[in-house]
């Protein structure tokens, strides 16, 4: 694997940012976390295994950390080897799932933005649609948010890396309404979030979505994805 250096890292950053353009990094590593925050990036995903000292360089430059916590937690706990992960990775997602909580955490002692990431379409992860309200609980039980942290972790603290804040996030007059109302109070159960089943109102754009008309067909369990090869 090459390596990349961090003035590299630094003049990505610098260029995108000269175009107004936010720069996400996909950073598992202590090494990648720390240039990535010394670069300035906008957003780090994951970022497993950054140490204490790699979280205070990201604390000082007030980066947010999005740690996608819910597709290692369906592999550890929904059958890793139907979702397409070898047997190397289904060993060792519990443990990266203890070290994530653990970094979080740290992360947040510090006043690290925490956000919310899913890491949708990923083969081995979840497709569109399913399993999203889970990070809003592992925030709850496993990093000790609030359910209102969490869900503004979903909701209006992700706003700004969309390009998006001052426009949605937040029920407040001059502000997109989009909105879900569900039966139940997600502040008492947060898990109500991942019961569709549940949801009593959707508004798009201020206008009540009629559900009936059009929508996926809700799949008792998803089915396991097919797993490719490449020979040649």
């Amino acid at each position: 694997m090459q390596t990349v250096a961090d003035d590299e890292i630094a003049a990505v950053v610098d260029e995108a940012h000269r175009h107004n353009v936010k720069v996400m990094i996909h950073s598992r590593g202590s090494t990648s976390t720390r240039a990535a925050a010394k670069a300035g990036v906008d957003l780090i995903y994951h970022g497993d295994w950054a140490t204490e000292a790699d979280l205070d360089i990201v604390a000082k430059a007030g980066i947010p950390i999005a740690p996608v916590l819910t597709s290692p937690w369906i592999g550890a706990e929904h059958g890793a080897a139907g979702r397409g992960f070898g047997e190397r990775v289904r060993d060792r997602l519990p443990a990266q799932l203890d070290t994530s909580f653990h970094m979080i955490r740290n992360a947040r002692n510090r006043g690290i933005p925490i956000l919310s990431g899913s890491d949708t379409g990923n083969a081995s992860a979840f497709s569109h649609g399913r399993w999203h309200g889970k990070e809003a609980e592992l925030f709850v039980k496993e990093i000790g948010m609030t359910p209102m942290q969490a869900i503004v972790a979903n909701t209006n603290g992700n706003a700004a890396m969309i390009n998006l804040a001052g426009q949605v996030g937040v029920l407040a007059p001059g502000m997109l309404a989009d909105i879900v109302i569900w039966d139940h109070d997600p502040l008492s159960d947060i898990t109500v979030l991942q019961r569709p089943s549940e949801i009593s109102v959707v508004i798009k754009d201020g206008r009540i979505v009629d559900r009936v008309a059009g929508s996926f067909r809700e799949l008792a369990e998803e089915p396991p994805r097919a797993r490719m090869s490449v020979s040649g």
